[in-house]
């Protein structure tokens, strides 16, 4: 005699008759469970140290500051035994902050060599217009390189005495060769100069002096300001320093001395 089985219960719809067996199947596990693994927890600072590279000019070293913060978090959360996620992260912001920060540095340094450049540049035209005027038209027309400051203003003069005198003493203008800049004392909000140490070179030789530009927009390039002459003095131990600006516009028409001779004194040998 054949025993029959008992019928299965009563399941409901997508019920299975064993769980246990679904939840192995599905690979999940319960987080209640012994053995369960926690998600680790990522670094706020990590990830700040690679955000805040796409800030300009202080990124990099927040970068930096960030990315050395994370690293030293990550280690000191591992060392407890709750490790935090973004170790690489930190490190990628520490290297590319310093890479960025370096780029920015060699960025800037060309700007300013570049700025430096177009200065001198326009100082040395202005100049050339300056020791060439020989007569009132042509001093009118230099007038325009110069400082339209009330305070720098000169007269046309004045301008064509101090090219006459240059040329009487030195020669023809030729060139400058700047040596060095600073920011003039006499600088204002309103009036923002540079006192350049210059080389002149005339015809029969070189002299030293001073340029003091002024510096002014640029319409037509903005990051690069038009530079306007404000004084010109060229250092002179034989003759006396010879100077144009309007501190010193009473000795800027001053001629060269006339060579003379005196004797030489000889003691009295009886």
């Amino acid at each position: 005699m054949s025993v029959v089985p008992p019928p299965p219960p009563n399941l409901k719809p997508n019920e299975s008759p064993n769980p246990r067996a679904d939840g192995q199947r599905a690979g999940g596990s319960s987080a209640g469970r012994p053995g369960a693994t926690t998600p680790q927890r990522w670094s706020v600072l990590a990830i700040l140290s690679v955000v805040v590279l796409v800030i300009p000019l202080i990124g990099p070293l927040a970068a930096m500051v960030f990315g050395s913060l994370g690293l030293s978090a990550t280690s000191r959360a591992a060392s407890a035994g709750t490790p935090l996620r973004g170790r690489r992260l930190a490190f990628a912001g520490c290297v590319g902050g310093m890479a960025l920060l370096f780029t920015e540095l060699w960025a800037m340094d060309a700007l300013v060599q570049r700025f430096r450049r177009d200065i001198d540049l326009q100082v040395s035209t202005g100049l050339t217009e300056v020791f060439a005027v020989t007569d009132d038209a042509s001093a009118s027309k230099a007038l325009a390189v110069w400082s339209p400051h009330a305070t720098d203003r000169i007269s046309s003069e004045a301008l064509a005495a101090f090219a006459e005198a240059a040329r009487a003493r030195y020669g023809p203008f030729s060139s400058i060769s700047v040596v060095g800049s600073e920011p003039d004392s006499s600088s204002s909000f309103a009036r923002q100069s540079v006192t350049m140490a210059v080389s002149f070179r005339f015809e029969r030789g070189d002299r030293f002096g001073s340029v003091v530009a002024v510096l002014m927009p640029n319409p037509e390039r903005v990051v690069v300001p038009s530079a306007k002459i404000a004084h010109i003095m060229i250092d002179d131990r034989e003759n006396g320093p010879l100077s144009l600006g309007a501190s010193s516009a009473p000795n800027a028409a001053s001629p060269a001395p006339a060579a003379t001779t005196e004797p030489k004194e000889t003691p009295n040998g009886g």
